[in-house]
């Protein structure tokens, strides 16, 4: 159901949960997030599991990145599955059941013409499409006691093995607060020989949220301005590009609220499905992407866990629009910066980073970080440039500018 809409949408079919490895989030986090830090704080970590990727902070789980492949269609896309925050697996959905191209987090096209090749599908991925891991990016990693990022090159394949087109996905993950997990996306979409063009009907493109939902339904929060269009589609403004969605994984009730930025590729659309699909669309009639200009995506996702954050309604969730959309794009933490760690003796556990300092707690418990941006600035871990290094202060810095 979409609230400020008349009537509802969506479809109702087979549920699954995903993952049976305990988390207890709110115990992990207590910690670190409105409380002194120390050295022997959790600190998030990546992990090899039988060919994909785990996220840990500290032994809690955050999303498995899915790269292992062979040649089954239960792995021919590549994708972030997302951990809920209480031992229930996966709130995210994975291969099968109601539309079983839907998996997690994704990133795809229904029509890619490129590298000789025409109308290739890498949103279902049918007849021998696929996609597949080709490497990460090492000068792109980090995990400490705050965030975690890492990078990593998706290959496009056909049917007949030919590489049609490339993605680059660098996801940071932090949480700003207790109960909530931020996931920044920046993805390009990458041409490997001459031009390649994507597109698709904007509930069949872009990058995408599927909830592992109770029952497979959710219901759905939209901006003021947006107007429902056929097919689920949702009319949003350019400048204010979110969509959010609450469902029920277990017992346990969850929101998501992806954000899509200003810096991305325009016009933007977003789509709900009543399923628990939600997601960004980008371009119009396609979009012509080039060897040495890729198409640049800029997504946030907040994943709430709805017993921390009753409270939801759509003023709330636009001001968590209207923080991120001041966020610089290309906001990545810089390239040396490799790792954080808890530094004992500073004042109410501040963390030492080379010359950057990570200050805390700032208003209401919460923590920012400021590091070094080779220009003499600094730069907080949500984008923002924070002028020259005596200039800032933790309130100035505070992880809370995210949102209310």
């Amino acid at each position: 159901m979409i609230r400020g809409f008349a009537g509802t949408v969506g479809k109702k079919g087979e549920n699954m949960i995903a993952g049976k490895r305990a988390c207890y989030l709110g115990a992990c986090l207590a910690g670190l997030w409105g409380a002194a830090a120390s050295a022997e704080a959790p600190v998030f970590r990546f992990e090899d599991n039988k060919g994909n990727l785990d996220l840990l902070y500290g032994d809690v789980p955050v999303y498995k990145l899915m790269t292992f492949y062979d040649g089954n269609d239960t792995t021919k896309k590549v994708f972030h599955h997302v951990y809920g925050f209480h031992g229930e697996g996966f709130i995210t959905k994975g291969a099968g059941r109601l539309w079983g191209h839907h998996r997690g987090i994704w990133l795809g096209w229904s029509t890619v013409t490129g590298n000789g090749k025409t109308d290739d599908n890498f949103w279902e991925c049918p007849d021998g499409n696929h996609q597949t891991h080709n490497k990460y990016l090492p000068e792109r990693e980090a995990a400490n006691a705050v965030f975690a990022r890492r990078a990593s090159i998706t290959d496009w394949i056909d049917a007949d093995g030919t590489v049609v087109g490339q993605d680059n996905r660098e996801v940071t993950a932090w949480f700003p607060a207790d109960g909530v997990l931020a996931l920044d996306f920046f993805a390009q979409a990458i041409s490997p020989k001459g031009p390649m063009t994507v597109q698709a009907t904007p509930a069949h493109g872009g990058l995408q949220f599927r909830s592992d939902s109770q029952d497979d339904t959710a219901t759905a929060i939209m901006p003021k301005d947006a107007v429902l269009q056929p097919a689920d589609v949702i009319g949003v403004k350019d400048s204010n590009s979110w969509v959010y969605e609450s469902f029920t994984v277990k017992t346990y009730k969850y929101g998501v609220l992806a954000m899509d930025h200003p810096a991305s590729p325009r016009p933007s659309k977003q789509n709900f499905r009543g399923y628990g699909r939600i997601g960004a669309y980008y371009g119009d009639k396609g979009t012509t992407i080039m060897p040495d200009a890729p198409m640049k995506m800029y997504e946030r996702f907040l994943v709430f866990d709805l017993a921390k954050f009753p409270k939801l309604d759509q003023a709330a969730l636009q001001a968590y629009y209207d923080a991120y959309k001041k966020v610089a794009p290309d906001a990545s933490l810089p390239k040396n910066v490799v790792a954080l760690l808890p530094y004992r003796g500073a004042a109410r556990g501040a963390l030492r980073v080379g010359s950057g300092t990570l200050v805390g707690p700032g208003a209401g418990g919460s923590w920012g970080v400021t590091l070094p941006t080779g220009d003499g600035n600094w730069i907080g871990i949500d984008g923002r440039r924070m002028g020259a290094p005596g200039a800032v202060s933790p309130a100035a810095i505070d992880m809370g500018s995210v949102g209310p």
